[in-house]
């Protein structure tokens, strides 16, 4: 019996050192390039983006580290470009028990970090996204043709690719729950008159239903301000954008049943002061989507000074014509569809 009892210690003894050996090469030696590059290729191709990692290699036992990704994508004014520094993402295990998939991520890009945790269970994604002082004028290539306030210092704003230059810090949480679309498949025979042959038609189930969505949005933008800078048009050829400095932008918004409802937006800068208020009511369609509520705001006498150049001049007339308005405010209320005219009509 001690002999039986020695011969099953070493082969346990054996079996566990051979098999932690195994474990720890395959943790050293897996090939997460190989596997990253086949997972990415296809999403290149349909997507048209150039997607490029300096490093990647595991974080601990069930996450996984990414430093270096450098995202491009070709438009219209250019090259579209994305950089982040890092990005950690683990599979929680404890969660694995109750049957529910938990990942906790942490992205760190524009001098701020994003840190993400999504949990999966019954075909409902619980998101749970805190942003922490991402620089909105750091998210852009580093090399633009973009006129800026200085020339040694080109502009890197994402946006300015699309319209102008937009900076600002970003703080806030997004708490979201998103259903999944459901899996229907259903069959369909038909005929073909040259063939005579039956053929099966698989009608996949429809996509995410944005109506269905809830959850809360918070976001504060400290130092927002667009421009100057210029956008291309075809009949007016560039069009300068002067500076707009909103200063503090803040919005808070509930998502619920197919409503979004607008419990708090508003912009007091250097440019004059804004408020919103209403709610936006969301199709499955989203160009069939609108808006209902009210505009308050008030244009500051020094934006309307800076407005010397011919094209803007315009807009500074348009401006005057409001009239002085209520307190300096003017109010419009009305509806704005997403594709369409809006309705709008002025109060004061």
């Amino acid at each position: 019996m001690e002999k039986f009892r020695a011969i099953l210690l070493k082969v346990l003894l054996y079996g566990s050192f051979l098999m932690g050996t195994f474990l720890l090469f395959l943790y050293w030696t897996f090939p997460y390039t190989r596997i990253f590059d086949r997972v990415i290729s296809p999403i290149q191709k349909r997507a048209r983006l150039k997607i490029q990692v300096k490093d990647l290699r595991p974080h601990y036992l069930t996450g996984v580290s990414i430093k270096g990704l450098n995202i491009q994508k070709q438009v219209k004014k250019g090259t579209a470009e994305v950089q982040i520094n890092r990005i950690v993402a683990n599979l929680s295990i404890l969660p694995l028990f109750l049957l529910r998939q938990e990942i906790q991520a942490r992205v760190e890009a524009a001098q701020g970090s994003l840190d993400l945790t999504a949990s999966h269970r019954s075909r409902i994604v619980d998101v749970d996204l805190k942003i922490k002082d991402i620089n909105l004028g750091a998210l852009g290539p580093p090399n633009s043709a973009f006129r800026h306030r200085s020339k040694s210092d080109p502009p890197r704003p994402l946006l300015a690719m699309i319209f102008s230059p937009v900076y600002g810090r970003v703080n806030g949480s997004v708490k979201l729950k998103v259903p999944l679309p459901g899996a229907k498949v259903a069959t369909k025979k038909t005929s073909k008159k040259k063939t005579r042959r039956r053929r099966r038609y698989r009608r996949r189930g429809r996509g995410l239903d944005i109506t269905k969505v809830s959850g809360r949005i918070k976001l504060r933008i400290n130092g927002f301000s667009v421009g100057p800078g210029y956008f291309a048009t075809q009949q007016l050829g560039e069009v300068p954008v002067p500076l707009v400095q909103l200063g503090r932008f803040v919005i808070d918004i509930r998502i619920d049943k197919g409503r979004v409802t607008i419990m708090q937006c508003f912009s007091k800068g250097g440019a004059g002061e804004l408020f919103v208020k209403g709610f936006v009511v969301l199709r499955r369609a989203i160009p069939y989507s609108y808006f209902q509520g009210e505009f308050r705001f008030r244009v500051s006498e020094s934006f309307k000074n800076g407005l010397n150049t011919p094209v803007l001049s315009m807009l500074k007339g348009l401006i005057n014509s409001m009239g002085p308005g209520k307190s300096g405010f003017h109010l419009y209320k009305g509806r704005i569809p997403f594709r369409g005219r809006p309705r709008l009509r002025r109060v004061y």
